[in-house]
């Protein structure tokens, strides 16, 4: 593993948890950044070349980087001084960062994931998720039974399900 492109390759993702957790602990961005950097390049990126593929390097790298936020919020006595109860863990910030991109990558394609649709489906799926209507409703304003609705419903959904699925691989 060449450390040094793998600190680069992740380096938004740093920043991420950098921002997130100085919030959390009230620590000046740009000082913790620096010495979350700092630290990581320290000894020809030694913490980085610790890494031996137990886990994903991210969640590697999200531990890493939160404990060292920790250490410093403390050496600075940005702690409280009750008890601190974690509420969110590493694994939980992986989550929601995972949630994000893919929300954002969904959001950014959506006409993409639409271009396979017949008419019919298109309408649908516009007036089921976009407009709130209930299945009946949608069936009389079509003039097509309930079954016909669901039909053309889970078709374009399976459809944009399976184009996603594509465009998360790529």
């Amino acid at each position: 593993m060449n450390a040094k492109k793998e600190l680069f390759k992740h380096y938004p993702y740093i920043i991420k948890i950098v921002q997130h957790k100085t919030k959390q602990y009230e620590l000046d961005y740009d000082t913790t950044l620096n010495l979350v950097l700092e630290k990581l390049c320290n000894d020809d990126y030694k913490i980085i070349r610790s890494f031996r593929g137990e886990s994903k390097f991210s969640t590697f790298l999200t531990v890493v980087v939160n404990h060292m936020i920790f250490r410093i919020a403390k050496q600075k006595g940005n702690l409280p001084e009750m008890p601190m109860v974690i509420s969110e863990t590493p694994f939980d910030f992986l989550i929601k960062q995972h949630q994000h991109e893919v929300e954002e990558i969904f959001l950014n394609n959506l006409t993409l994931l639409f271009e396979d649709l017949d008419e019919l489906q298109k309408l649908i799926l516009r007036m089921k998720f976009f407009k709130d209507m209930k299945i009946s409703r949608i069936s009389k304003l079509l003039g097509l039974t309930r079954y016909e609705i669901h039909k053309n419903l889970s078709l374009g959904l399976e459809i944009i399900k399976e184009k996603f699925k594509e465009l998360l691989k790529n």
